[in-house]
């Protein structure tokens, strides 16, 4: 890690579940999340990070008895730059920690379908907007590649809401420790 170095990589995944109680409901999920990044070493142990964050998800929902149906789906763009700070374990190994700050939007759709044949649909558009923390390590396999693991995060969430002409403002606090399912990221080294 040097000043001016600079790493391209990012993270792709998708899932899918599905879900079924005998003779009530069924469930289906997907989902993808795209997100490239760049690092720009600033000094031997600073960089300015900077991601893409893309995002689907849809889920329907099949009720027997009603014999009705929901369907959601969600979009989301998110810019997020940041800095992160590199501490070296060993010559292979880091800790790190960053602090990014994200701006983003997001569109969902909301279906329902009734019997005999009401169709209710409900759109929804948001500003997103956080603040966060993350730690983890990086473990440098070779002399160009790279790749994280990113077990905790912690920071603040903000969202406008408008939602077919009605408003609301949201926010929260998220805390997440996935020491079992961590972020991975893989990176080039130029």
């Amino acid at each position: 890690m040097t000043i001016g170095q600079w790493w391209i990589g990012g993270s792709l995944s998708l899932n899918q579940s599905a879900s079924q109680i005998p003779f009530e409901n069924s469930r289906r999920d997907l989902g993808a999340n795209f997100s490239p990044q760049t690092h720009v070493f600033l000094s031997d142990r600073m960089a300015f990070i900077m991601s893409v964050g893309l995002s689907y998800a849809s889920s329907s929902t099949d009720f027997a008895f009603q014999a009705s149906r929901r369907e959601n789906l969600t979009w989301r763009v998110a810019l997020v730059p940041g800095l992160r700070y590199y501490y070296p374990l060993n010559a292979n190994f880091y800790l790190f920690g960053q602090a990014t700050l994200s701006g983003g939007f997001a569109y969902s759709r909301a279906r329902a379908f009734d019997p005999p044949a009401n169709v209710n649909v409900q759109e929804s558009r948001s500003q997103e907007y956080s603040l966060a923390g993350a730690g983890g390590i990086t473990v440098l396999l070779t002399r160009h590649l790279a790749v994280d693991f990113t077990p905790l995060r912690l920071g603040y969430f903000y969202n406008t809401n408008q939602t077919q002409g009605f408003s609301g403002l949201n926010g929260r606090t998220f805390f997440s420790f996935t020491p079992f399912s961590p972020g991975l990221t893989l990176y080039y080294r130029l």
